[in-house]
């Protein structure tokens, strides 16, 4: 396939009609003899939209995407003459008939903790100094305080040992280390974005991402952000030993409030949507609980973070918390921020602003209600700001009766299960004559496999595992781990041989795909800002992310110092 620079074009015209004939047009060119050199001038098409002008947007990697795309507009178009409003599919072609009426407030919202994986970031980081500068002061403030720096947790060598790697990779799931990652990472989409002309009229966050909110509002300075975010990682992380938290989705969710509030250590950690709360608890309740609501028809599922967080059992990081907050001084917010506590702006205020930040980390998260406010209040399209595509599909559950627009600036790693590693390899489990349990993971899965006679109570039984391994069967000690009658998972008795074994396993699992493949992560943010741009708000279509755009945004908004040397992380080559 012919590769050429990759292009965000925009087209428009006074009347749809017209429209059609610049887009037929345009493909008989690429058609011709000349269409490579047609393709390539187009990185020279530039036209300044009129308000209320039919548009279309595309993001194209070559003249064979073109001349397919174009295609399957024209048929769009021909089809839906009439179609109103606003039209996307999967490839980057986004389409309207007239931008929105009048004005429409936006929204930015950031993602919190759970979206976090392996190499997020890195096209960012490779791209623009300002990032890796913050990269590097972040990693300089954790080896400070005793932790591995997050450069070499989201960034290890390529030539690193697997099985060092693999533990590296897994603390990126403690808060000490998700909060400083997504921080940093986050912060610098944002910033992207801002210079091309994301200008929101209000911000709120997903638990940890109200803590962007306020950064971005500038009520949490650039100099004091660094320190405020490793601080809460290290709080939280105080509390964190024997809890955890469960998304529930289901059209009942709403009646389990009531009875969740009837349970010792369970608490609703967040109302997320119409069909979606979460809970936070000790584990072990949460466990259970979790093949309860399963057999009830819930969808249930244990999700990965460290520790039961916004709830009661935080109060140690609350307190921590606090005095990591002392020094702080907070500004007003230079727009709206919702708070997650109270569903409404944060205050003015600097007391206040600090006591609600401390007082988030043991109350429920008011999601659902924030949403609501927000739209009520005029916001109308939500810009999700992070790794994953996590708040998008709840504000569209949210609001599904009313008129909105959503947009995700990153829908997250593509080619990498953030589930347990899979073995190339099958564990069976054989005992008291109940039939071989048979597995891929060294857990079988969060539902687990129901097994006829089991009690339904928690339970483990000790027995024999034949593993067969690389064609070698094995014989090694092990439990078999039931809740609910379900199979929960297989734990190998910890032995030399079993360290070492595992150590085999990892060394010799295939290759894994890199994590956030910078071609995935360069087109998911150009087809964003394209459909901000269709949805008529003033962005600008960058040419190539390069430092170059991005000059005046190094010297005023950067989080470190910036007398500090630009020192890059060692796992971070430099841009071609």
């Amino acid at each position: 396939m012919e590769n050429i620079m990759r292009k965000s074009i925009l087209f428009h015209a006074k009347t749809a009609n017209q429209l059609e004939k610049k887009l037929r047009q345009l493909r008989a060119e690429l058609h011709s003899p000349k269409g490579k050199t047609v393709y390539a001038n187009l990185e020279n098409h530039k036209e300044a939209c009129p308000v209320f002008s039919p548009r279309v947007g595309f993001v194209w990697d070559s003249r064979e995407e073109a001349l397919l795309s174009l295609e399957e507009f024209i048929q769009f178009l021909t089809s839906h003459s009439e179609n109103p409003g606003e039209w996307q599919n999967s490839t980057g072609i986004y389409r309207n008939k007239g931008v929105l009426p009048g004005v429409q407030k936006l929204v930015g919202i950031f993602s919190g903790q759970g979206t976090q994986y392996p190499g997020m970031g890195r096209q960012l980081f490779k791209q623009f100094t300002f990032l890796r500068k913050d990269l590097d002061f972040m990693d300089r403030l954790m080896k400070a305080k005793g932790l591995i720096p997050i450069s070499k947790i989201l960034f290890p060598p390529a030539d690193m040992n697997r099985t060092k790697k693999y533990f590296l990779e897994s603390r990126l799931h403690h808060t000490q280390y998700t909060q400083p990652a997504l921080g940093v990472f986050i912060s610098g989409l944002y910033r992207v974005i801002k210079n091309l002309g994301f200008n929101p009229d209000f911000l709120a966050g997903l638990s940890f991402g109200e803590v962007l909110g306020l950064w971005a509002s500038r009520a949490i300075r650039n100099h004091s952000f660094p320190e405020v975010v490793l601080s809460r990682g290290i709080a939280m992380a105080h509390d964190t030993m024997t809890g955890t938290m469960m998304a529930i989705t289901g059209k009942r969710v709403g009646e389990l409030s009531e009875r969740i509030r009837t349970l010792s250590d369970v608490f609703v950690e967040s109302w997320n949507s119409n069909n979606q709360l979460t809970l936070s608890g000790l584990k072990t309740r949460i466990e259970d609980l979790q093949y309860t609501l399963q057999d009830e028809g819930f969808t249930a599922f244990v999700l990965p973070v460290s520790g039961p967080f916004h709830s009661p059992l935080m109060e140690t990081a609350k307190k921590q918390f606090a005095l990591s907050l002392a020094s702080e001084s907070f500004q007003p917010p230079d727009r709206p921020v919702y708070s997650n506590l109270t569903a409404r702006p944060y205050p003015e205020n600097s007391e206040l602003i600090r006591n609600m930040l401390i007082t988030h980390l043991v109350k429920p998260i008011r999601f659902s209600e924030i949403i609501e406010n927000i739209h009520r209040d005029g916001g109308f399209t939500f810009v999700e700001l992070g790794p994953k595509k996590q708040v998008t599909p709840l504000i569209e559950n949210i609001l599904k009766n009313k008129p909105h627009a959503t947009v995700t600036l990153n829908t997250g790693n593509r080619k990498r299960s953030q589930h347990l590693l899979p073995f190339p390899m099958e564990l069976l489990t054989f005992f008291e004559g109940y039939p071989p349990v048979s597995c891929i993971t060294r857990n079988i899965s969060k539902d687990g496999c129901r097994l006829e006679g089991l009690p339904r109570s928690l339970g483990t039984k000790s027995g024999l595992l034949n593993i067969q391994f690389m064609g070698t069967k094995y014989l090694a000690k092990g439990k078999l781990i039931w809740r609910q009658a379900r199979i929960a998972g297989v734990q190998l008795i910890h032995t030399q041989w079993t360290r070492e074994f595992f150590n085999t396993i990892i060394r010799n699992l295939p290759p894994q795909p890199d994590a956030g493949p910078d071609k995935d992560q360069d087109r998911q943010l150009r087809e964003a800002i394209m459909k901000l741009i269709v949805l008529g708000y003033p962005l600008n279509l960058p040419d190539e992310f390069t430092n170059q755009n991005f000059t005046e945004q190094n010297k005023s908004y950067p989080l470190c110092n910036n007398s500090e040397p630009d020192r890059l992380p060692l796992h971070l080559d430099p841009p071609h």
